[in-house]
């Protein structure tokens, strides 16, 4: 674990700046008495990520990106301009995508035990996505479907003392229409590798780094007009 000092030398910004990130759930952090203190695993992670370049995405915007790199045409996903969505998606390389594609949903600050999560990834307004080894560590859920899923199982947001665990619960923002948001049984595959890129796990994180590489190239060079 680190101090918010410590974390801003890492990733040469001010402490401020890392306040800013745990607030905007971009940086999991836990207190002890007066002061936070993140996982170390998260800063290296996001002191090697690229930072978002050019304007904020809208989180609808992301996940018509997330459908056309999953192997959706660009008119399918609703959008009046595919020209547009053809540059949003091309622009740069594929890890800057990546940054740019993490407003697609807000990680939740949940104790999410083994038996809790199985048992999430059975209710059907929980949307699973990639795959762990033997069990998916990654889901989607509506924000409307948010305060009854945490309800329904009993969910608390991590302890003071507690390291969050392996699984990672995803809220969609309510401004993405249900055609784009992911649906059962599984999460769209380029969600899937976003998710294993954004890992804290060095593997996973490669993982999803290359198969992303992958699906962009893939895709820019069949949707190039």
């Amino acid at each position: 674990m680190l101090s918010v000092t410590a974390a801003a030398e890492m990733l040469a910004v001010t402490p401020q700046a890392v306040r800013d990130l745990i607030a905007a759930g971009e940086l999991g952090a836990q207190r002890i008495g007066r002061m936070f203190v993140v996982p170390r695993s998260q800063v290296e992670l996001l002191a090697r990520a690229p930072r978002p370049v050019g304007r904020p995405l809208a989180p609808a915007t992301a996940w018509q990106l997330i459908a056309v790199l999953s192997g959706r045409s660009p008119r399918s996903v609703g959008t009046t301009r595919p020209g547009r969505l053809r540059e949003q998606l091309c622009r740069g390389n594929a890890a800057e995508l990546a940054a740019r594609l993490k407003v697609r949903a807000r990680p939740q600050d949940l104790d999410l035990t083994t038996g809790t999560w199985r048992r999430l990834l059975e209710d059907p307004r929980v949307v699973p996505s990639g795959a762990g080894l033997s069990l998916t560590l990654d889901a989607y859920v509506t924000a409307e479907a948010l305060p009854a899923v945490v309800e329904r199982y009993r969910l608390r947001p991590v302890g003071q003392r507690q390291v969050a665990g392996p699984f990672v619960l995803r809220a969609v923002p309510r401004s993405v229409p249900a055609s784009l948001a992911p649906r059962r049984p599984r999460a769209p595959e380029a969600a899937q590798l976003l998710d294993a890129f954004e890992s804290a796990d060095a593997d996973r994180h490669t993982e999803g780094s290359l198969g992303l590489a992958r699906l962009w190239q893939a895709r820019c060079a069949a949707v190039a007009p």
